[in-house]
């Protein structure tokens, strides 16, 4: 089974990836904006490892482009992507400007749509395929100065709606997993904003942050065949903040 994954620098991406690196029977494609993420010594641990790094800028859209036009062989054979790669981006509305927005969009929508279209050909010929978007509580819940990065996360989830009704017919599922507040990269900044912080946790009923390995026995349902049935959801992974 061959896994695409991308953003596996930190974050989620990270996690999951170093989970996967100790399962069976997988080859994964790991995609990250920076390799130096990965200190000499995990590479080297990598020699005669089914995972291999490739380094793409996600938010261009000719270098991923030119990407697809370059692994052609290995995405017609991808029988799970998982867009993870995200951006954040923290701005009350009328300093939003319009680069930072399409950057935004680039990044979290645009890209995951077109590397969806790069596998799903050969998913539909072999009658079976998986993605994951990984959105946010976001999408569908609102919070100040974040209306940018909220609507690219409403997207993806209307993205995987859509997609997942086209493509149900040839035995593909498309769901996205909305993570609350997590203890990913951006955490330890936000934390410093320590009324913010607590006003934070006290919406929380479980009343803390979720852990960046917390979504991971998610994800590995939604790719199962146990969750053959399941297609178009959006899975709220977030300590009870949308209940």
């Amino acid at each position: 089974m061959k896994i695409l994954l991308t953003g596996v620098g930190k974050g989620f991406g990270r996690s999951y990836l170093e989970y996967l690196i100790s399962k069976d029977n997988i080859e994964i494609v790991g995609l990250t904006r920076d390799l130096n993420d990965f200190d000499k010594k995990f590479l080297k641990s990598l020699n005669n490892k089914k995972l291999t790094l490739k380094s793409i800028d996600l938010s261009s859209i000719e270098n991923v482009n030119f990407f697809i036009k370059k692994n052609k062989k290995i995405l017609k054979n991808v029988d799970i992507l998982i867009n993870n790669a995200g951006q954040r981006y923290r701005a009350p509305v009328n300093k939003l400007d319009s680069n930072s927005l399409e950057n935004l969009f680039r990044v979290n929508v645009i890209t995951p749509m077109i590397l969806s279209k790069s596998v799903l050909f050969g998913m539909k010929k072999r009658r079976f395929g998986r993605i994951i978007n990984i959105s946010s509580i976001l999408g569908s819940s609102g919070l100040p100065d974040l209306s940018g990065y909220s609507a690219t996360k409403g997207a993806i989830d209307s993205m995987t709606r859509s997609m997942a009704v086209e493509f149900a017919q040839y035995g593909i599922t498309i769901n996205a997993i909305a993570p609350g507040f997590c203890e990913t990269s951006y955490a330890k900044r936000f934390k410093k904003n320590r009324k913010l912080n607590q006003e934070i946790i006290n919406r929380i009923p479980m009343f803390r942050w979720g852990g960046e390995d917390e979504i991971n026995g998610a994800i590995d349902f939604l790719i199962s065949k146990k969750s053959s049935y399941i297609t178009g959801h959006v899975l709220n992974i977030d300590g009870g903040w949308c209940a």
